[in-house]
């Protein structure tokens, strides 16, 4: 007679799910650098158009995390940040084309599509994940950067950026597989070294993996003549971000930029609250800002030279905080 075979029961199993190995993780990571203060789980929402199915594992997974520290007793809280301050990209199919009049702009600054109720494109498009986060029992902090940038929130750490200017674009340099503008022709720097017999060339490579995500397109403050600046302010006159900056003086803060539209204007960085820091060092300082220790990224942001991997060095490095 044949033995039956033993079908091992999940639920006895004696190795932990993967909610509680990262709840285990997470919870000594905070007592060993942030004992006492809430643990911070994050997760980054951009309202740019419809928030599609996929982008629910970017909530679920901190919020299952999240949960479970509660439910051991631990002090947390799961945040969203809505990265409603970002550039808007492009028009999606089935609006009117007309729309790209406001590409550039911050997309709480573009109407939202005709017939909405809502103010601008992205409330439009986050009021269905609200709805639907509430639906799923889904407990989150909402944080629109929007408001961060604008209110002043940010002020100190993005004129300790500029003031850091030459240490990020440091850091950023070790990783650029393209020239910076100006540049003389030639092999990109370290690419020859990284591309190995078979292998895609890094850009194209890291280009590949960073489609869909912005990161691709993304400026990380080099575009500019005049040195490197990783602030980049929007018109005050056409409300977009076509702008270059110019000048700047760490003493007065004085920042001059032009515009595509042809306005030019000088401000007082300390007071300027129209701009936002470029995407691979806005990450970090959100990092370091919130207290972070739990976040997490699709494969597009842990590639060579992506944004998880050099924010890793530029919190450390920069705003003296950790990479989560």
């Amino acid at each position: 007679m044949t033995a039956r075979k033993e079908v091992p029961n999940v639920a006895q199993s004696t190795e932990a799910d993967w909610v509680s190995r990262f709840a285990d993780e997470v919870i000594a990571e905070a007592e060993r650098h942030a004992p006492g203060k809430p643990i911070v789980c994050a997760s980054g929402l951009s309202p740019s158009g419809p928030i599609h199915l996929g982008n629910l594992r970017e909530v679920m997974t901190p919020h299952l995390v999240a949960d479970e520290i509660r439910r051991r007793g631990h002090d947390v809280v799961h945040i969203i940040s809505w990265d409603d301050y970002d550039r808007y990209r492009k028009v999606p199919a089935g609006i009117d084309p007309s729309w790209s009049e406001h590409i550039g702009k911050p997309l709480t600054s573009v109407p939202a599509p005709p017939g909405s109720p809502y103010p601008n494109w992205a409330e439009h498009f986050k009021a269905p994940m609200i709805k639907a986060l509430e639906e799923l029992g889904v407990e989150f902090r909402g944080i629109s950067q929007t408001e961060q940038y604008t209110s002043g929130a940010y002020r100190e750490q993005i004129l300790h950026a500029m003031r850091e200017r030459g240490r990020i674009d440091e850091i950023l340099d070790r990783y650029r597989t393209k020239e910076k503008p100006g540049a003389a022709a030639g092999p990109a720097k370290g690419q020859q070294q990284k591309q190995k017999q078979g292998q895609k060339p890094v850009d194209e490579a890291e280009l590949e993996a960073a489609e869909g995500s912005g990161a691709a397109s993304e400026d990380d403050g080099s575009a500019g003549g005049a040195g490197y600046f990783p602030y980049k302010p929007y018109c005050s006159v056409c409300d977009r971000d076509l702008t270059t900056v110019t000048a700047y003086d760490d003493e007065s803060t004085e920042l001059t930029y032009t515009c595509v539209c042809g306005h030019e204007e000088t401000v007082l960085l300390r007071e300027h609250d129209r701009g936002k820091l470029v995407w691979k060092v806005d990450w970090p300082m959100r990092w370091a800002y919130e207290g972070v220790v739990f976040e997490p990224s699709g494969v597009d942001h842990s590639s060579p030279g992506s944004s998880y991997v050099v924010g890793g060095q530029i919190v450390r490095e920069v705003f003296d905080g950790r990479q989560p």
